[in-house]
């Protein structure tokens, strides 16, 4: 058994890593507005499938970030 400081340091690990994740899910969040807000806003339809593109691999990396 670890010993109580040990203990209650593993706790505030998992709690920064619980605000990383956060922080991390908050910026792909924006990230995934600015990129459609940008694909939305543009006439050429080029560059309108590569923000959707980045947007889409965005969203898959925040449903990963929300599994953890």
């Amino acid at each position: 058994m670890d010993p109580p400081a040990r203990r209650a340091d593993a706790g505030g690990d998992r709690r920064e890593e619980r605000r990383d994740l956060e922080d991390a899910e908050a910026a792909l969040v924006r990230e995934i507005t600015n990129l459609t807000r940008r694909a939305e806003e543009t006439r050429d339809v080029g560059r309108k499938r590569d923000f959707f593109a980045a947007a889409r691999e965005a969203a898959e990396t925040l449903e990963t970030v929300r599994r953890v």
